[in-house]
């Protein structure tokens, strides 16, 4: 779904359970539902060049996430919860507007 000038996602891809690749590079999001961060099989979640100014706080240990691109959007906080996904691997957060990192 890059590059298709999507601004927003519906809270019903929480109905996509055995996704586990999602990109939405290069449109026009500003947010994401928290759906996105619960959904069981996500393991890589690309959201690059968007306009997404904060991430859902709804990461958790139950998350398969692996792989999180979040690079060239205007996000100043980075989710402390994003520290208890447990295979999470790698996060992008390059060219953004991060003020600090997690400290708890």
């Amino acid at each position: 779904l890059d590059r298709n000038e999507i601004e927003s996602v519906p809270s019903t891809i929480r109905h996509l359970t055995h996704l586990n690749l999602l990109s939405l590079r290069g449109n026009r999001l500003k947010t994401i539902p928290p759906e996105v961060c619960q959904l069981p099989q996500l393991t890589r979640l690309l959201l690059s060049e968007n306009d997404i100014t904060e991430l859902p706080d709804a990461f958790g240990p139950g998350s398969s996430l692996e792989s999180l691109d979040c690079s060239g959007n205007r996000i100043r906080v980075i989710p402390p919860t994003l520290r208890q996904v447990p295979h999470l691997a790698a996060y992008f957060f390059s060219l953004n507007l991060v003020e600090a990192l997690p400290t708890t």
